[in-house]
């Protein structure tokens, strides 16, 4: 099946699926997982009456619908990863397995959209005659760094397609002041306050961070150009380029967030 080219912002939707996937799966087995978008189509996609079917609905700052089409081989493998240790049981049969296995998967995908600021991820499973037609691809993976039988096939609606460019199209505007405001910023405009600059973030297992030396290196969940963040008391106040001015980091803003965004 040939896919079509899918748009930047819909492919790193894509990436941060499969982080998500990848958080959730990292905590549950203790093993590294990674999912990542497939740079061509898996040929002859698996389907079977075993693939199961997850729709995620995204409401709030930002909406549409996307699906995760998961295939037998990949449902087993996250299911051998999920094992209750005590009942030796995944849990959950038909469509609610992938619900089962992936417990906590849409607080992870909300964590990683916070760019879009009041997304929330509401999960259900889904059958494949309700899989719209719009833009997909595939997420393949491995388990401490060794490929494994997990395929995903993404599907995002023509919405959220749109609502994924029109996010990144929206004018970076530095927020007015309200009227009347200027006397009482006038007493803290003093203040020193210090600022963070973050290019990325990643959990990492207890094991993998008592396993760090000299000379590890430690993957973070951001690509190299997309925005850095500049983190006031734990919140986003700006993002921009990160630039070298004498030797030192910096940051060019490129856009202020506004309050709601934050």
């Amino acid at each position: 099946m040939s896919l079509p080219e899918v748009p930047e912002r819909v492919r790193l939707f894509g990436s941060k699926v499969g982080e998500a996937i990848s958080r959730v799966m990292t905590q549950t087995s203790g093993n590294r997982w990674q999912l990542c978008v497939a740079d061509e189509a898996v040929a002859n996609y698996p389907r079977s009456e075993a693939t199961q079917y997850l729709r995620m609905n995204l409401e709030g700052t930002m909406e549409g619908e996307a699906f995760l089409e998961i295939d037998a081989a990949a449902l087993a493998v996250f299911s051998a990863g999920a094992r209750d240790p005590k009942s030796g049981s995944a849990g959950g049969q038909g469509g609610t397995a992938v619900l089962s296995v992936l417990k906590g998967f849409g607080a992870q995908l909300e964590g990683l959209l916070a760019e879009q600021s009041g997304v929330a991820v509401r999960l259900e499973p889904s059958a494949a005659t309700e899989v719209p037609d719009g833009f997909a691809m595939d997420l393949v993976g491995s388990i401490d760094e060794v490929p494994t039988p997990i395929l995903l096939r993404l599907h995002v609606s023509k919405g959220l397609e749109m609502e994924l460019q029109s996010h990144a199209a929206k004018p970076f505007l530095f927020p007015d002041a309200a009227p009347g405001s200027t006397s009482n910023l006038d007493l803290v405009l003093d203040v020193t306050l210090s600022v963070t600059l973050r290019f990325g973030q990643r959990q990492l297992a207890l094991r993998e961070v008592l396993e760090l030396g000299s000379g590890s290196v430690v993957e973070l969940d951001r690509q190299v150009d997309e925005p850095v963040e500049l983190i006031l008391d734990g919140r986003v106040v700006a993002r921009g380029e990160a630039v070298i001015i004498d030797g030192n980091y910096g940051i060019r803003v490129t856009q202020v967030v506004q309050p709601t965004e934050a």
